[in-house]
């Protein structure tokens, strides 16, 4: 397995959602949302307790073909927040006064010469390692994992260009708790189902639980699961074999979906990801990117390339934002086309009224049923079944 792979396909569902979309956090409508995808909410937030979001997720995946000492080791990975604020001083120091408490007064924004300090949103990674599972394909699991992240609170000096101190950053951090429920269970003579349910039992006062910014800095965002496997393999839910249909349609997951991760070409079943964003399996990372991007997403392209000029410093004030891809970067891979035989066939197409697919004539303007390909890319799966209208037709013209 491709270790590296594995790192820069779990970066880019760590950091979509939050890098990309919004692209700048001091936007008012980017408030309630800074992180996009993965949210498990504190049990006590009302969207919680309404059902309109989740105070847990869980993950269901299938493992066969034993050997001798089979075995399971788990990871689980979310992104911790941090709130990062910014603060005046009422004058300017010459030397920052360490173990010294300093009185500021908390602003949205200060700007020192050129340089801009926003009030934003940062994010710490987590990682919680449930002890190596080996698997016995007859006897029932059952473990239970609580955890807790401490809180944080650190005040850093902002200085000017003679190195006086103008303000500070405050970046801090709740606490956080939780709990990781594992439960495997034989389904056949060599497979067994393996459930893994994480849950945010962060507590939160009753007047923390109306507050958003409370409410978001007790959240785990981007959760997600890595899975790997000793002397076993994982079935596909995306495309299970025949014999393995109705187990896999069986297994339910709730905020991921697992999906394979490494060489296609070598059969490797051995790593599994449940991600919150969707994803086909074996997705790679696009090798001219600047980036961790995923060739299966959009990284919401225009949320990259629109920003007035005035946003764009606000976000490269960001020092966590700094690792976005520039307009140039991102060119270099939008719209690229990977297969050799295509150029030559676009270049040879020209637009007609109508056509026959499969005995069936079809004009521009007909109304279809859209039945993506298994291996569609995202978002493809989420239009199966839908209804779409032919706005054009291309035919090979042959020179």
């Amino acid at each position: 397995m491709n270790t590296s792979l594995l790192d820069r396909v779990v970066n880019t569902v760590l950091y979509e959602g939050y890098r990309l979309y919004p692209y700048r956090p001091a936007a008012r409508k980017n408030q309630r949302e800074r992180f996009t995808f993965g949210r498990v909410y504190p049990p006590a937030c009302p969207e919680a307790q309404s059902g309109v979001e989740r105070c847990f997720l869980q993950a269901e995946c299938l493992l066969h073909r034993p050997g001798p000492a089979p075995v399971c080791r788990i990871t689980v990975g979310f992104l911790h927040p941090m709130g990062c604020d910014v603060g005046v001083l009422p004058a300017p120091l010459d030397r920052w006064p360490k173990g010294t408490e300093l009185e500021f007064k908390i602003v949205p924004e200060l700007s020192v010469g050129d340089q801009r300090y926003p009030a934003r949103q940062e994010a710490v990674e987590r990682r919680i390692k449930i002890p190596p599972l080996t698997l016995n394909w007859s006897v029932p699991h059952q473990m239970t994992l609580p955890f807790s992240l401490p809180a944080s609170y650190e005040v850093e000096p902002i200085l000017d260009d003679v190195g006086a101190v103008q303000g500070v950053t405050v970046r801090r951090q709740r606490s956080l708790a939780g709990v990781v429920v594992l439960d495997v269970e034989p389904v056949e003579a060599r497979c067994v189902k393996i459930t893994v349910r994480v849950l945010n039992e962060t507590a939160l006062r009753s007047d923390e639980a109306a507050d958003t910014d409370a409410v978001l800095m007790s959240t785990f965002a981007a959760t997600h699961l890595v899975f790997r496997a000793d002397q076993c393999e994982f079935i596909s839910l995306t495309d299970p074999p025949p014999e393995y249909q109705s187990l896999a349609e069986s297994c339910y997951n709730l905020g991921v979906w697992p999906v394979l991760v490494g060489d296609e070409t070598k059969g490797e079943r051995h790593t599994l990801l449940a991600s919150p964003i969707i994803l086909p399996d074996y997705p790679q990372i696009a090798p001219d990117s600047a980036g961790d991007f995923d060739e299966e997403t959009d990284m919401l392209s225009l949320g990259v390339l629109t920003p007035a000029e005035e946003e764009k410093q606000k976000t490269r004030a960001d020092d966590f934002d700094r690792r976005m891809p520039r307009k140039n970067d991102f060119l270099k891979t939008h719209g690229t086309i990977r297969d050799a035989a295509w150029p030559a066939i676009w270049n040879r197409t020209a637009p007609v009224r109508s056509g026959c697919v499969d005995g069936v004539k079809l004009r521009t303007g007909d109304r279809i049923r859209v039945r993506p390909k298994k291996h569609a890319a995202a978002p493809d799966p989420g239009l199966a079944g839908k209804t779409a209208v032919i706005e054009a037709a291309m035919k090979e013209v042959v020179s």
